[in-house]
């Protein structure tokens, strides 16, 4: 992570171990893709996560949106070792502190039920439809 923000200025990484020393959880922002999100994108956001699977297990978080030619845009990636409340949580308070989340800005998901009360915990203004 140290790497990743010394090569790449205005890049944005959390690392976090638990009590043993062993892996929890790591957020990460390219500043490129940062940048681009709050200069020229739309602010619709989706948000989802994926397992997974192998040697190592655990949660793929990922925020995208579109740019103006339609195109997947990544804006931030984390990993967690399961998926939780309190990690859907960490995940989207530092997406949002990361992209100074506008009350116009529109998060899309697959309905979730976590994502959704963790939602509304992270922001006061969310409503869902």
């Amino acid at each position: 992570m140290y790497k990743l923000e010394r090569e790449n200025p205005g890049t944005v990484t959390t690392f976090k171990l638990n009590a043993h020393n062993q892996f929890r959880y790591c957020f990460f922002v390219y500043s490129a893709c940062l940048r681009g999100f709050c200069t020229v994108l739309r602010l619709v956001d989706a948000i989802d996560g994926t397992y997974l699977k192998g040697r190592f297990r655990g949660l793929l978080f990922i925020a995208v949106c579109k740019d103006a030619n339609e195109q997947v845009y990544p804006l931030a990636f984390g990993i967690d070792r399961k998926e939780s409340r309190k990690s859907w949580s960490s995940f989207l308070k530092q997406l949002c502190l990361c992209i100074e989340c506008p009350e116009d800005c529109m998060f899309i998901s697959d309905q979730h039920k976590r994502i959704e009360k963790t939602m509304k915990m992270v922001q006061q203004w969310f409503h869902d439809r």
